[in-house]
């Protein structure tokens, strides 16, 4: 599997921070990416360095369950999507209906190029090498264009309205409707 549960521990060096256990799946490197996994951690408890510490252990032992569950959704989830073979109609229609026109709309070239993008990617991203025509592959295309390749505007700001987007908007939206099409008992 791609993806790696992963269990990160971290502490400070100087005893006045708590030791605290995340289940992540990005692999940390440095500082960057130790905020960035902790932000995104599906399960997070921390430890204090006290003497009643001991009593919490099973608050991680429950933390740890409920993070082996997430795994298995999240890799059920994805074979499912894995198992969704779409045609190039498959895919045109799935686009349709993910990024509609407005019921006031016969055409939209911004709703185009929108459709055209994720097409695009689905069809020739380098990041896509090696996985089939299929549910997951659309998902991966949709999350490539939402997060990386849709413009937020050159004008101050455009990075935060990218993260808020990824993390909480529109972005966040697309790719949760994109599932529950792609994957109906994903509902």
């Amino acid at each position: 599997s791609p993806y790696n549960l992963r269990m990160l521990v971290s502490t400070g060096h100087d005893g006045r921070h708590a030791l605290r256990a995340d289940t992540v799946l990005e692999r940390v490197l440095c500082a960057n990416t130790l905020k960035i996994a902790q932000e995104g951690a599906k399960d997070s408890i921390s430890l204090k360095h006290t003497s009643g510490a001991e009593w919490r252990i099973g608050e991680v032992r429950n933390a740890l369950r409920i993070s082996f569950d997430y795994l298995e959704t999240f890799e059920k989830v994805a074979a499912e999507l894995q198992a969704v073979a779409l045609t190039a109609t498959d895919v045109d229609a799935f686009l349709e209906v993910l990024i509609p026109l407005p019921p006031d709309a016969e055409t939209s070239v911004r709703i185009e190029n929108q459709r055209d993008a994720i097409r695009s990617l689905y069809t020739s991203s380098d990041n896509l090498d090696g996985i089939g025509q299929n549910g997951y592959r659309m998902l991966q295309a949709v999350a490539e264009w939402t997060d990386h390749e849709r413009s937020f505007g050159k004008r101050d700001g455009a990075e935060d309205r990218r993260t808020l987007s990824i993390l909480e908007g529109s972005a966040y939206a697309l790719k949760t409707k994109a599932v529950k099409l792609l994957v109906p008992s994903a509902n």
